[in-house]
């Protein structure tokens, strides 16, 4: 038995506790698109599920690939900076977005040595990614995004989207990649055509069951389900990659037009008691109320880079009070 599948069958039979027993950095990339919903589903089921580990935040600011690939290297360069000044280093890395909604906990099993572990499905000709957990070495190599343009044309390549860039980049890099089912899906406020073409991206029912990885979700009242969905699945492209639909496993919603007026009762029943509570809380949140949670989340972090919080929660709930308007 090699020494991997020994530390990694260690890791299996240990659990949580063998992943705590090294040194874990979180890094959270993106844009806070409801993070209302999206900050308590990560507090709940990644953060406090490993306390001990280090919390990295790395916000996005203008739209675009390059900004995206900045994000995530970005995500690296905050933690080398955190090793430096505290003179050591990480043994695991977890890339994850700010726009997740997770439904269920990072399982320590998702913990591989010299393996880079990325979530089913939507591949879109590459690789998922939406998230990512690996040792640091390898975390290293699949961070560094940035790089990747340059690194890719001198290849040879051109013409590649984010998720076959990263496959290109972790088969230059040799790096071995698997992958595993997450409870976790992408908010989505933007607006897409239905039923979905063969190339047009599918919102996923926030009625979850089952492994969403990372695909673009809402909460939609009377989502299309069973076999009526099964038929606007088969229809799209399958090279794309798209999590598991069959025999009625996922929901689609109508997302043709703006988030439903009474999406937050829909939310609410769909995600179960907890994650309603949550959400009610912050819909009644004073300003006071959010710089605080927000204060103890930044506690949490090694190194935050990102607004205020009084800017943060201010903006936030102004947009709030707005959305708040035009339902009511």
């Amino acid at each position: 038995m090699c020494h991997e599948e020994i530390e990694h069958r260690k890791l299996a039979a240990g659990g949580r506790n063998a992943v705590e027993a090294g040194r874990t950095a979180i890094c959270l990339v993106g844009a806070a698109r409801r993070f209302e919903l999206t900050g308590p589903s990560i507090v709940r089921n990644v953060l406090a599920q490993y306390p001990q580990a280090d919390l990295f935040l790395s916000p996005m600011g203008i739209q675009g690939l390059l900004q995206y690939f900045n994000l995530v290297q970005g995500c690296m360069d905050l933690i080398k900076s955190h090793e430096s000044r505290e003179n050591f280093t990480y043994d695991w890395i977890v890339r994850t977005r700010v726009d997740g909604f997770w439904a269920g906990p990072l399982e320590p099993s998702s913990f591989i040595p010299n393996t880079y572990v990325i979530p089913e499905g939507s591949r879109h000709g590459g690789l998922n990614d939406s998230l990512g957990i690996g040792k640091r070495d390898i975390s290293a190599m699949a961070l560094s995004r940035l790089s990747t343009p340059d690194n890719l044309v001198a290849a040879g390549y051109s013409g590649l989207n984010s998720e076959t860039a990263f496959l290109t980049q972790m088969k230059l890099g040799q790096v071995s990649t698997q992958e595993h089912s997450f409870q976790f899906c992408i908010m989505s406020d933007r607006r897409y055509s239905f039923p979905p073409s063969q190339y047009t991206t599918p919102v996923a029912s926030l009625d979850i069951h089952g492994p969403l990885n990372g695909a673009k979700c809402r909460p939609c009242r009377d989502p299309y389900v069973g076999q009526e969905a099964d038929e606007i699945w088969a229809k799209l492209d399958t090279n794309r990659g798209w999590v598991e639909w069959r025999n009625g496993a996922l929901g689609l919603c109508n997302a043709t037009s703006e988030w439903e007026k009474d999406w937050g009762e829909v939310f609410d029943v769909m995600v179960g008691p907890i994650a309603a509570a949550e959400r009610k809380r912050v819909a009644a949140m004073s300003v006071e109320e959010c710089v605080s949670d927000l204060g103890v989340f930044m506690g949490k972090t090694a190194q935050w880079k990102s607004p205020d919080p009084v800017h943060i929660c201010q903006l936030g709930l102004a947009k709030r009070t707005i959305v708040q308007s035009i339902s009511s």
